[in-house]
């Protein structure tokens, strides 16, 4: 059985709610330090054991767990709506429809496997050093792209499932959140 985690510094209801779907969820307050999520990572992967990481504001469907669980790939992805209004593409499995692509190499709904992390144990170290312009190392704001860029160049590529996830990201400046609701404010 897989467990879900649910790193947060304000938990979505919606989030909340979705999480009737798994049989197992830990949800752990972060804290305001900007490296307090890169050590939540550290100390998981350190664990050693495969898990479905589901961010504060993501709302996950009843496939999700059970579709990651039979998943032989090391990393995978339930994808999501970018922080842009708009018609979003679906992926079929295959490619995608037209409209925005959907946000594939982040940490809103991702599973890695036992095997990933055994054979990659140093990897969140690596992250930790990771910096991007303008942002110190192991800040909040890149861990995505640095875990995507550092698996990649190891050779992993991302598994992508389907059907997609809901994002709960309310967008002041098109007044409306990532998930196309207007009213979906929290």
């Amino acid at each position: 059985m897989l467990t879900v985690v649910c790193p947060y510094t304000t938990l979505h209801p919606l989030t909340r709610a979705s999480f009737r779907f798994s049989q197992r969820t830990v949800c752990t307050h972060l804290g305001s330090d900007d490296r307090s999520y890169w050590e939540f990572l550290s100390r998981l992967w350190a664990k050693g054991e495969s898990v479905v990481l589901v961010e504060h504001d993501i709302e996950v469907h009843s496939g999700v767990v059970p579709g990651f669980e039979s998943c032989p790939e090391p990393w995978c992805v339930h994808p999501f709506s970018r922080l842009l209004p708009g018609p979003h593409s679906t992926w079929d499995g295959d490619g995608w429809s037209a409209g925005i692509a959907l946000l594939t190499k982040s940490l809103g709904c991702v599973r890695w496997s036992a095997e990933l992390m055994a054979a990659e144990p140093d990897l969140m170290e690596e992250v930790g050093e990771y910096a991007f312009p303008g942002l110190p190392a192991g800040h909040w704001r890149r861990l995505d792209d640095g875990i995507a860029q550092i698996l990649e160049a190891h050779k992993y590529s991302v598994h992508v499932h389907s059907p997609e996830v809901r994002h709960h990201h309310f967008l002041e400046r098109w007044d409306c959140c990532a998930c196309g609701d207007k009213s979906c404010r929290v």
